[in-house]
């Protein structure tokens, strides 16, 4: 299948092949093209990267091709019938992590227990869809970003072709709770054309749900940790510990709730996440400017609030210097992978829980007390472990002896190794991805999940 494989950087690879993280994507060659390559080199390996404008479909077209501006092209007298990205996966003790399932890995199925036909457009980023049929689940390759230009056209396409190709005729279908994604409408059209009822499903829920196919096991204690999810609440939740069965949910602690100020803006200008934070605990903000802190201070009471684990990544980041700004899908988050890696656990970090919220603006207030790497460690650390404490204590009452970990952020290795060690401390199994991605490229097999168990 020859995937691109994320591996740890060596110190001699220049830094500007993956800047500030401490892996790099490596394939092998898979197409004739690579091996034709190869024969006429005297390197033995070359960097590439896509040549699609990101977030958006793979281009099919050659007179396409040339808008890109490129020094030179290198073209094929084959046209693409099918699109499909690389495949890219990272390993965690014996178990694959699809970041992306797709080229080598689809069409595949996951057999599903439950009879009758279904089908699920998934969320918004890093988009699939699933169709249930014959006791099978199968996913499309990956699809891109639901806002970008002709990613919905794009997953139209692959999914109609799924649902022709399995001859799957739904009589549900699913998609996610948000209101403003742009693949309702799609999901919405399969339903009236197939006469299916067509529901709505919590993206939280899904992770879990995916998870628990992907493991095999009817009901969990998860902790989906992610950048963000429409909550029943109407908050943007991602820091979430829930008990699931394909039947429903329940929320049993989620992390404190921080204003998003400006909601989707400081996704990208992470400082505001950080003065949201000083400003709960009173601290000093003097690192804007006066006038930028009283617009600031105006938007707290206004904001939509984010329970977020991602989020709470983001905010270290810009706290300890480590990344000032997000310039592509995950980067703050992905950046502190490498510090926590190299961190320790110090004395001072403890949280709580008040009315169900799992305390986090208060571990700011000690950042500057030791090295980035240890304040990174002891803060995350101290809130995985507290969020694996609820988690135990409700799957002794239930009778459960696993604890999954779903969602983007557990791609982060030393974030997986705490939530290990915590969960076999208490005496527990931990649950791990290892055939469905832990993102959101998983969220419409658990969708699908979910819809095909109403219908039983």
């Amino acid at each position: 299948h020859r995937p691109i494989v994320l591996v740890k950087k060596k110190k001699t690879m220049p830094e500007a092949s993956s800047p500030g993280l401490d892996t790099v994507g490596m394939f092998l060659p898979y197409t004739g093209m690579h091996h034709l390559l190869f024969d006429h080199l005297r390197s033995d390996a070359a960097v590439m990267t896509s040549a699609n404008v990101p977030g958006e479909p793979m281009i099919l077209n050659d007179e396409d091709i040339f808008e890109l501006n490129a020094d030179m092209y290198l073209l094929h007298n084959q046209r693409i019938q099918n699109r499909a990205d690389d495949s890219v996966v990272k390993m965690f003790e014996g178990n694959t992590f699809f970041l992306r399932k797709s080229r080598g890995h689809i069409p595949s199925y996951i057999d599903f227990p439950l009879n009758g036909d279904a089908m699920a457009v998934g969320p918004q980023e890093n988009l699939t869809a699933s169709v249930a049929t014959n006791g099978r689940i199968f996913t499309t390759q990956h699809i891109g970003n639901g806002e970008s230009i002709g990613v919905v056209d794009y997953l139209e396409a692959a999914t109609d072709s799924l649902m022709d190709m399995t001859g799957c005729r739904p009589s549900i279908v699913a998609m996610d709770l948000h209101p403003g994604y742009a693949n309702r409408k799609y999901a919405r059209s399969v339903a009236e054309r197939f006469g299916s009822e067509c529901i709505e499903v919590q993206h939280h829920w899904a992770h879990c749900a995916s998870l628990m196919v992907d493991s095999g096991h009817q009901e969990m204690v998860c902790l989906a940790l992610d950048g963000t999810g429409h909550g029943d609440d109407g908050n943007a939740w991602g820091g979430e510990v829930m008990y699931s069965t394909l039947d429903g949910y329940e929320r049993l602690a989620h992390l404190q709730y921080i204003p998003l100020l400006g909601g989707d803006r400081a996704l990208y200008d992470i400082r505001r996440l950080k003065f949201a934070i000083d400003t709960m605990n009173g601290s000093d903000t003097s690192y804007v400017d006066e006038r930028t802190a009283d617009v600031f201070g105006k938007m707290m009471s206004r904001s939509i609030k984010t329970s977020s684990f991602g989020r709470l990544l983001d905010a270290l980041a810009y706290s300890l210097d480590v990344c000032n700004e997000r310039s592509y899908d995950g980067e703050p988050a992905m950046k502190m992978e490498p510090i926590l890696r190299y961190g320790i656990p110090r004395e001072g970090f403890d949280t709580e829980i008040v009315n169900g919220e799992i305390r986090t603006a208060h571990l700011f207030e000690h950042i500057d007390r030791y090295r980035k790497e240890d304040v990174a460690y002891s803060i995350v650390d101290s809130v995985i472990s507290k969020m694996v404490e609820v988690a135990c204590d409700a799957a002794y009452d239930k009778g459960i002896r696993e604890i999954g970990i779903t969602g983007g952020v557990s791609y982060s290795v030393p974030i997986c190794e705490m939530f290990r060690r915590h969960v076999e401390h208490l005496g527990f199994e931990p649950i791990f991805h290892n055939r469905v991605p832990n993102g959101d490229g998983g969220i419409s097999l658990g969708q699908t999940a979910i819809a095909l168990r109403k219908i039983q």
